[in-house]
């Protein structure tokens, strides 16, 4: 089985973020004293100690699910993964060295086991691509802002503009993963509408709304721009029109090509 290598599904904006952040020279600081002070530990502890633990026992299908990503993205260790209660449809990665996956209880619960699997993929592949780390590193930003040895202004706009970047990698490797573009459309946004009217919005209905948003100017382009710029993460209408561009370039099949 060939791997899905991180060049063939990486956003070039979310690869330019993560180098970004890697020179920043102070970055050795932030690093060492997540060393220092056993925050990854700390961490660790805290998700043990509120969350409940999900293993092949407990969970066999997701564990499962997890397993057959890691297996395609060639990550030899499977992290520990935690379920908390939550109402947005979303999972973290966090750590460096021990890599965990923190999953929203509604995530198993709403979202058919079918779509489940490709959504969960993302995770594996974000971790293999090190977006672990600046999760982590984020983390620390929003927890210990006034303990970290360099000022959190240094981190915080580069980590802003890389959480930004990562969704347009998760809907490429969930592609890579599935080779199913519609599923992978349907993920994006999952949870804005009731599933039978999502059932009943085409892809190229999603696209054509996309389109519409974008050529969006005059006035109205003002406040897209303000509003863009205070999202913690890309409109779903952008996040559609640069996965169906990506698809229409080719680059898509490229990357089937150059999987390891």
């Amino acid at each position: 089985m060939k791997v899905i290598s991180p060049e063939s599904y990486l956003f070039p904006g979310d690869e330019e973020a993560m180098e970004a952040i890697n020179k920043i020279p102070q970055l050795s600081k932030v690093l060492a004293f997540i060393s220092k002070n056993s925050i990854e530990k700390f961490y660790s502890i805290i998700f043990s100690s509120s969350y409940i633990k999900l293993t092949s026992a407990n969970a066999p299908k997701l564990y499962h699910f997890y397993e057959e990503a890691a297996e395609a993205f060639g990550l030899d260790q499977l992290p520990e993964i935690y379920l908390r209660r939550g109402y947005q449809y979303k999972t973290d990665v966090v750590g460096i060295d021990n890599p965990m996956i923190l999953i929203n209880t509604s995530v198993l619960e709403d979202i058919p086991e079918e779509m489940l699997r490709v959504f969960l993929a993302s995770d594996i592949a974000g971790i293999k691509a090190g977006h672990n780390k600046m999760n982590f590193i984020r983390l620390l930003c929003d927890n210990f802002a006034d303990s970290l040895p360099i000022p959190k202004q240094v981190l915080t706009v580069p980590l802003l503009m890389w959480s930004k970047q990562k969704y347009y990698s998760y809907d490429r490797a969930r592609m890579m993963y599935s080779h199913d573009k519609d599923m992978v459309l349907r993920l994006i946004g999952y949870g804005e509408a009731p599933p039978d009217i999502m059932e009943r919005v085409t892809p190229d209905e999603r696209i054509q709304q996309g389109m519409e948003f974008l050529e969006i100017d005059g006035v109205q382009s003002i406040a897209k721009s303000i509003l863009t710029m205070s999202e913690a993460k890309p409109w779903n209408s952008m996040r559609v029109i640069e996965f169906n561009n990506w698809i229409e370039s080719g680059m898509y099949k490229i990357g089937l090509e150059e999987r390891i």
